[in-house]
């Protein structure tokens, strides 16, 4: 296998592992949040949603500070592991240097760590990427979740106003039981 077929196959695992954790999230999430049910949106549903918002928020705010703490420890634990396998390889390249005038460069301990540990190196670079993307999707959640509070108020205002209107066209439409005129005649 190439170098590049395995690195599309290590992508590959990345990307398909971040979409079931997108479909996942997205789905818990979309059950409170869907209004339309039978291309409509009722009353029931939005009051549901606006009753159901706090909950929701609190949720998503908890699963982003989750995911920011586990992204930030996982850069915690790399760095650590990054430390160690960075004062070996440096300790080799030195050791591989007979000109002691000459002095090596970051670059390549660097270069030097990441080869003799790709499989480790790539494997960390793999879970700090995916906890980054976790992180980012829930703060998007949160933007979004901003913007359906204003919409959710939208609707809810809207709503009221239409049933207020639909109430005075109610009685518009009904014929009155009592005709006006014959009861204003019977007390002249």
């Amino acid at each position: 296998m190439s170098e590049n077929s395995s690195s599309r196959e290590e992508t590959k695992s990345i990307v398909e592992k971040y979409i079931h954790f997108v479909n996942k999230t997205v789905e818990r999430f979309e059950q409170i949040g869907n209004l339309v049910v039978d291309d409509k949106i009722t009353p029931t549903r939005v009051n549901t949603a606006m009753g159901h918002f706090f909950k929701v928020n609190n949720g998503l705010l908890i699963e982003y500070q989750r995911a920011k703490i586990e992204h930030a420890d996982l850069q915690i634990q790399f760095k650590k592991r990054w430390d160690k396998l960075f004062t070996q390889a440096k300790q080799e390249v030195i050791a591989s240097y007979e000109d002691t005038k000459i002095k090596p460069s970051v670059t390549e301990f660097e270069v030097q760590a990441r080869q003799l540990n790709d499989g480790e190196y790539y494997t960390w670079q793999e879970k700090l990427i995916l906890a980054e993307a976790e992180e980012k999707l829930f703060l998007r959640m949160i933007d979004t979740l901003e913007k359906y509070d204003k919409i959710l108020s939208s609707l809810s205002s809207n709503m009221k106003s239409e049933m207020k209107h639909l109430d005075t066209d109610l009685r518009m439409s009904f014929e009155p039981k009592y005709d006006n005129r014959k009861i204003s005649r019977r007390f002249d």
